[in-house]
């Protein structure tokens, strides 16, 4: 009779040894799980902190972009101007060569010849 006694005592113990493990392991899990899950909801927080930050890049990029289109549309309208009423606006992106003096026709030729005529 104390055979089956320490029989039935030995396999009650496996049986809550084996228990034991189970909890240890299930416990193990909620833990993995808990933390995966707290890790995933920071990498969310930063991804969309960096998601904010990239939109409003994006806005203040899309203003100076509309900002520089209006300045462009702007000087084009300044440049296209005439000068004066009735007179058309001549372009020219080259500097002249010399500039033209005023005066009587003849002192741009004396000045070339070293000397002013007087």
């Amino acid at each position: 009779m104390a055979a089956a006694q320490d029989r039935m005592l030995e396999a009650q113990s496996r049986i809550q040894a084996e228990a034991d493990r189970i909890a240890q392991e299930q416990y193990e899990m909620e833990q993995y799980y808990e933390t995966e899950a707290l890790k995933h909801a920071e990498e969310m927080r930063v991804h969309l902190e960096e998601v904010r930050r990239h939109e409003e890049f994006m806005r203040a990029h899309e203003r100076k972009l509309r900002d520089h289109e209006a300045s462009m549309e702007a000087f084009a309208k300044v440049i296209a101007m005439p000068a004066k009423p009735g007179r058309p606006r001549q372009i020219s992106f080259m500097a002249p060569s010399r500039m033209p003096e005023r005066g009587n026709g003849d002192a741009g030729a004396a000045a070339a010849a070293g000397g002013i005529s007087g």
